[in-house]
C-alpha cells in the first residue's frame, strides 16, 4: 500500500488531514513546531549544458503545464500545476515524468500560475507554494498563494498513484499597491522564510518586483472557504530589465517586433536552495541571477545575469522552471496546444545538466 506522510513536524492542527482511495495519511502529532530551516544544497559551479529530455508526462490535464518545483521530501519528485482553476497539484517522478501524487486543494482557484517549494508559514517543515496570481484580463484586485506540507511518498508508492486530498491549507491573501490589478506568473519563496516575491509579467522595458514579507498568516492552516479576511497590500522592491534581444520562436508572433516584445515577458522563476541564484524564464530564454554581495533578489535593476541560456526549440510555451532537488540541474517544461493533447501529445520535463562535475 502506498503512503503518504504529510511533513508537517509536529505542528499539524486538529482537522488538517488528508485522504486517498490508494494511500495511508498520517497525522503527526499536535504540538510546538521545531523551527525548520533548509538544507544546504550545492549550486552548480560551471554553465549549464542544453537540455536533455527526461520523458513525456503522460497526463492530460498538464497539457497547459505551468508551474514546477522540485521536491525536498522526496528527491526523485518533480511538482507540477497547470495554469487555470483546476486545483489539482501533481507530482512526477523526476526521471521519467510518470505521474506519482495527485494532491487536490480545498476551495476554489482562479488562475494558478506557478510552483514553490520553501519553508512553512510557521516553519514547521517544507511547504508546496501554489501562485493563483494570473491576471491576463487586468481584472483582478486580490490575488493569493495556497501553502500546504509537503506530503512525503514513501513506500510503494514509487509504482503507483497516491492522491491526496487536503482539508486545510494556509491561504495568503493579496493586493497590489493602489489597488492595481498585475498579472502574475513567476513566483519565489525565499529559503530564509523572510518573503514571497511575485514578478510581473509584462511587455514593457523593466517588470515589476513584489514581495509579501513574513510573518505571511497566523500560524494554523485555514479551511480556504472565508473571503471575509483583508489581503494584505504588497510591498513593490524592485524591477527586472531583462535583454532585449532574447530570441522567440512563437508561431504567433507575426513580424519581429511583437516576437521581440513577448520574448521578454517572464513566465517562471525558482530561487536556488542556497537563497543564492534565482531563475528566470520567458518563452525564448532561461536566464540565471546571482547573488554574489547580499543583496537578495528584490531589486534586479541594473544586474545582469550569469548566464543566458536559449529555450529549447519545442518550448515555444515554456512557462515552468525550477532547480533539482540535488541543486545542480535546471527543470523545465513547456505548454503545449490543448488540441494536440487530445490528439495524444504529452508536454516533456527536460533538464539541463551542470559541466562541471564539482560544485
Amino acid at each position: 500500500m502506498a503512503m503518504v506522510l504529510f511533513a508537517c513536524g509536529s505542528a499539524c492542527p486538529a482537522g488538517f488531514v488528508g485522504s486517498s482511495a490508494r494511500s495511508t495519511v498520517v497525522r503527526p502529532r499536535i504540538g510546538v513546531p521545531a523551527l525548520f530551516s533548509m538544507p544546504e544544497r550545492p549550486a552548480c559551479g560551471s554553465d549549464m549544458a542544453g537540455a536533455l529530455v527526461v520523458g513525456a508526462v503522460d497526463e492530460v490535464t498538464l497539457a497547459e503545464v505551468s508551474g514546477l518545483a522540485s521536491s525536498l521530501t522526496t528527491p526523485d519528485l518533480v511538482w507540477l500545476m497547470a495554469d487555470g482553476d483546476s486545483g489539482v497539484v501533481w507530482a512526477v517522478d523526476a526521471a521519467s515524468g510518470a505521474p506519482r501524487v495527485k494532491v487536490r486543494l480545498p476551495g476554489e482557484v482562479t488562475d494558478t500560475e506557478d510552483l514553490a517549494v520553501g519553508p512553512c508559514p510557521d516553519l514547521s517543515g517544507p511547504c508546496v507554494f501554489v501562485a493563483d496570481t494570473g491576471d491576463n484580463d487586468h481584472e483582478r484586485r486580490s490575488v493569493k498563494v495556497i501553502a500546504f506540507p509537503e506530503p512525503t511518498l514513501t513506500g510503494a508508492a514509487t509504482a503507483g498513484l497516491a492522491t491526496v486530498t487536503l482539508d486545510a491549507v494556509w491561504t495568503i491573501r493579496l493586493a497590489f499597491p493602489d489597488n492595481e490589478a498585475v498579472d502574475v506568473e513567476a513566483m519565489v519563496v525565499l529559503p530564509d522564510a523572510t518573503a514571497i516575491l511575485l514578478i510581473e509579467k509584462t511587455t514593457d522595458d523593466a517588470a515589476r518586483i513584489f514581495a509579501a514579507r513574513s510573518p505571511w498568516t497566523i500560524q494554523t492552516p485555514q479551511d480556504d472557504d472565508d473571503d471575509n479576511d483583508l489581503p494584505r497590500t504588497l510591498e513593490r522592491t524592485g524591477t527586472v530589465t531583462l535583454p532585449g534581444d532574447l530570441l522567440q520562436a512563437d508561431a504567433d508572433a507575426d513580424d519581429t517586433a511583437k516576437a521581440a516584445i513577448k520574448a521578454r515577458r517572464i513566465t517562471g522563476a525558482d530561487v536556488h536552495w542556497s537563497g543564492k541564484r534565482l531563475l528566470l524564464r520567458t518563452t525564448a530564454a532561461i536566464l540565471e541571477f546571482v547573488d554574489d554581495d547580499g543583496r537578495g533578489f528584490f531589486d534586479l535593476a541594473g544586474r545582469k545575469p550569469r548566464q543566458i541560456m536559449p529555450a529549447p526549440v519545442d518550448e515555444a510555451q515554456g512557462e515552468a522552471i525550477g532547480y533539482s532537488s540535488d541543486g545542480r540541474r535546471w527543470l523545465s517544461m513547456s505548454e503545449i496546444k490543448k488540441s494536440n493533447a487530445d490528439d495524444g501529445d504529452r508536454p516533456v520535463l527536460r533538464q539541463f545538466n551542470c559541466r562541471s562535475a564539482a560544485p
